[in-house]
């Protein structure tokens, strides 16, 4: 019996340690990652083969990073799993990793901080970044993963010296990404992030941001993100098997494609790409209430789209537009307002303003020898709409920084109100204004564009300097005649860009009239005497501008004549890249 109930004893221990052993292999990989402590992030280098060799002192420095907690996201856990996948989520056990562009090593906590800013401030104009983590975007697409540090950085650079490195880097990689035979779903996230905030030495006319989104849009279709689907079998063939988003991912990127590929090409004033065919399917997928302005946002595009088509039909049978086409337009825009934002928020009331001013414009389209007798009552009604927009922009800066962290269509919409308001003033519909009054709202809009500008000699600086020293020398500027004009080729845009041309114009002769200029300043000097000192902007919190102080002083001629140069009086505006 004593036997037996030793026997009986070892083999339940013999059971007890096999059980033990069990549990020790399957605990055993996360008890080693704990055991850890000194966490070092892998070279980043090895990631990029664009990147040069670095010397081993860089390497010993990257080695020696003392890891930092990074800032806690909502959405921290979104994995990688396969290629392009977001179903499949793991849960992030370690700090972000420090990653190395060129000779600059950027910690995990400023990377955690950029996309914090990222998400906070920008995410919602162009809601279509899925890889929220740092880590997993820069394994799923090193290109985005850096766009999105570079428009965190326009505002929020905590190391001034990578906002240069990072234009430099995406600048040359852009295009690198771009021609790859199949992209994939983050490459198209890449692009249209990159369209909606351009680098910051674009010019004013001569802007990739069409190609670009011709090219996502393009990849879009063919993962099948037009049919509402993250995953339809009919488009997964070739590199693109493995492909696989949800369906709200698939269909934010195809709405934000058709906006963004319309947009671009109506701010250079080229014919719109035809994307008309039915989105009911995408936007049914989109019903939750965060997708409100993109929905918005789409379908104004989607209207000025069949707009824009019509004008340059019109342009090319007649040389113009007639009013009358133009009203019709116009009529069924406002009737169709209701329907188009049935959620009201700040963004939708600014796309509202700017579609309509982008309508209105085409007023100044006229054909050739024809007469317009109401055109005046027309200006008023433009100008009036160019004012609503400078007031919105203003208050939506107070209220949430719209201006700080605006998309490029934004400011291209402040630089359509302001040029339209001083041409206006500047000709013979102008309404009713006393010069302070004048001065004022000169002043709003170009301090509007203003404060949209992230650095020196970008196009929202360029563009308010070039207005505010126009404005200063209005005095020695002949009047515009009866309304503004346009160059018909280009429909909308068309007018801001005979608007810009008239100032270049003006400036250019104030340059080589030096007596002319010099009586002006005199004049102006002794007005600004009587008067209480403007503050100067400053990079953190752009002011409008002092239009009493001298207007030619420190002005970069060549930056004008080379950006709103022409090639010849009926030539298009010329713009180096």
């Amino acid at each position: 019996m004593t036997h037996w109930l030793t026997h009986h004893h070892h083999s339940k221990l013999e059971q007890l340690e096999q059980e033990l052993k069990s549990i020790k292999q399957v605990v055993q990989p996360a008890t080693n990652g704990a055991v850890q402590s000194a966490w070092t992030p892998p070279s980043p280098r090895a990631a990029i083969p664009a990147l040069p060799e670095q010397k081993p002192a860089s390497a010993a420095a990257i080695n020696t990073t003392t890891p930092q907690t990074p800032t806690p996201q909502p959405e921290s856990s979104i994995g990688q799993g396969h290629p392009g996948q977001s179903s499949e989520r793991r849960l992030k056990t370690g700090p972000t990793e420090a990653r190395i562009l060129g000779n600059h090593i950027v910690s995990g906590e400023d990377i955690d901080w950029y996309f914090t800013k990222y998400l906070q401030h920008f995410h919602r104009f162009v809601p279509v970044l899925r890889k929220k983590d740092p880590d997993d975007c820069y394994e799923a697409n090193q290109t985005l993963f850096w766009l999105v540090i570079y428009v965190a950085c326009r505002r929020y650079a905590r190391d001034r010296s990578l906002f240069p490195l990072l234009t430099d880097h995406l600048e040359k990689n852009i295009w690198t990404m771009s021609s790859v035979p199949a992209l994939d779903f983050d490459a198209v996230h890449a692009l249209l992030i990159l369209c909606t905030w351009p680098m910051p030495n674009v010019r004013f006319v001569v802007d990739t941001s069409p190609t670009f989104a011709g090219i996502a849009t393009t990849t879009a279709l063919g993962l099948g993100c037009h049919t509402g689907q993250g995953k339809n079998s009919q488009f997964l063939v070739g590199l693109r098997q493995n492909f696989h988003a949800t369906d709200e991912e698939a269909s934010s990127t195809w709405l934000a494609c058709c906006m963004l590929s319309q947009r671009t090409a109506a701010g250079i004033g080229i014919p719109p790409p035809y994307i008309q065919h039915s989105d009911s399917k995408t936007k049914a997928v989109l019903d939750a209430s965060q997708w409100v302005d993109l929905i918005v946002m789409h379908d104004v595009q989607r209207f000025l789209n069949r707009f824009h088509t019509s004008m340059f039909t019109q342009v090319t049978a007649h040389g113009g537009v007639h009013e009358s086409e133009v009203a019709m337009w116009e009529t069924e825009f406002e009737s169709l307002k209701p329907l188009i934002t049935k959620y009201d928020s700040d963004i939708s009331r600014f796309c509202l303003l700017a579609a309509q001013l982008e309508i209105q414009l085409c007023y100044f389209i006229w054909p050739p020898n024809t007469a317009v007798p109401s055109i005046k009552s027309h200006a008023v009604r433009v100008f009036n709409t160019a004012r609503s927009i400078v007031a919105h922009s203003l208050d939506l800066e107070t209220r949430i920084q719209f201006l700080t962290h605006s998309p490029q269509w934004a400011i291209r919409t402040n630089i359509d109100a302001a040029c339209i308001i001083i041409s206006i003033l500047h000709s013979d519909c102008s309404p009713g204004m006393s010069e302070p009054d004048a001065d004022l709202l000169v002043q709003q809009a170009c301090g509007a564009i203003l404060r949209a500008s992230v650095r020196d000699a970008d196009l929202a600086h360029r563009a308010s300097i070039i207005m505010e020293t126009f404005w200063s020398i209005r005095n020695l500027v002949p009047s515009f005649g009866a309304a503004p004009g346009a160059r018909p080729d280009r429909a909308s845009a068309g007018v801001t860009f005979w608007c810009l041309g008239k100032f270049r114009t003006a400036l250019r002769d104030a340059q080589n009239s030096t007596d002319r200029v010099n009586k002006a300043l005199e004049m102006m000097q002794g007005r600004c005497a009587n008067s209480t000192p403007c503050t100067q902007p400053n990079s953190s919190q752009p002011q409008p501008g002092n239009l009493s102080s001298d207007p030619i002083q420190d002005v970069d001629w060549t930056m004008f004549m080379d950006d709103f140069g022409w090639a010849g009086d009926d030539a298009v505006l010329l713009g180096l890249p």
